[in-house]
């Protein structure tokens, strides 16, 4: 007569199909986008500085045509206007790349932050290049593990979107910001010229608070941009030891329920 139990073995093997399938998952776990922006959202540009470039003035606002949540700060010290007046989203990024770009001058960048806690393999790509500038001019990129003691930040411009680390944390000293520049960031590129390529420049996992930054160092008037911002990385898989254990507990509980 069938009871309508199963066996103890089938249950046995269904339960080690069920791992063996959870185990396969995580062996083949996929990458994933942790950020991304081209800017290409944006469809109005009111402005024109310097003539004949169309730009939409200020930071990148999600509300306007951004991907993403995006920060602006000022590095070093500055010429003149607030940051919001030095940052700009651009509709012609200049040949070969006539998308729309980033912009940034005097000091001043855009930076976004991610969280790559349970991640592994993160990497970093982005095109950049400089327009109008002089030979002490610089587009400098870089990343720092840690906080930036911004305010709430929702992607629109908000006062917490903005952070003058020149004369906010380092009293206005030069000297200061230069030095925590190079102890506190790690710098990816420091460079002038047409457009260029970083390409999968490794980031730092396990982390809770990254931010990569985009700056120009020198330059009232003159301009860094950038492009194509992605940052890709892959999902850490759960232990197996946890799968095994499951898969132990779950034998253990048949057997007690034939005793």
């Amino acid at each position: 007569m069938n009871s309508g139990i199963p066996k103890p073995g089938l249950l046995v093997g269904i339960l080690c199909s069920v791992i063996i399938l959870t185990l396969s998952a995580q062996a083949n776990a996929t990458e994933t986008t942790l950020f991304y922006e081209d800017f290409e959202g944006y469809s109005y540009f009111p402005d024109e500085y310097p003539a004949f470039d169309p730009i939409n003035k200020g930071i990148p606002k999600i509300s306007e045509g951004a991907n993403e949540i995006w920060y602006g700060g000022r590095f070093e010290e500055y010429d003149d206007g607030t940051i919001d007046q030095d940052l700009a989203v651009q509709k012609f990024g200049g040949s070969p790349n006539n998308t729309h770009t980033g912009r940034f001058e005097d000091e001043a960048g855009l930076l976004f932050n991610i969280n790559t806690l349970n991640y592994t393999d993160v990497k970093l790509s982005f095109d950049y290049r400089t327009f109008h500038t002089d030979r002490q001019d610089k587009v400098v990129a870089g990343y720092l593990i840690g906080d930036l003691n911004f305010g709430s930040c929702l992607g629109n411009g908000e006062p917490g979107c903005f952070r003058d680390f020149f004369t906010e944390d380092l009293g206005g000293s030069q000297s200061a910001a230069e030095s925590w520049w190079n102890t506190d960031w790690t710098e990816i590129v420091r460079d002038r010229g047409e457009w260029k390529s970083i390409e999968d420049y490794a980031l730092p996992s396990g982390e809770e608070n990254v931010w990569i930054a985009f700056w120009l160092d020198n330059g009232e008037k003159d301009f860094g941009k950038i492009d194509n911002i992605q940052v890709h990385a892959t999902l850490v898989p759960e232990p197996i030891s946890s799968a095994l254990f499951l898969l132990g507990g779950s034998a253990f509980g048949v057997r007690r329920f034939f005793a």
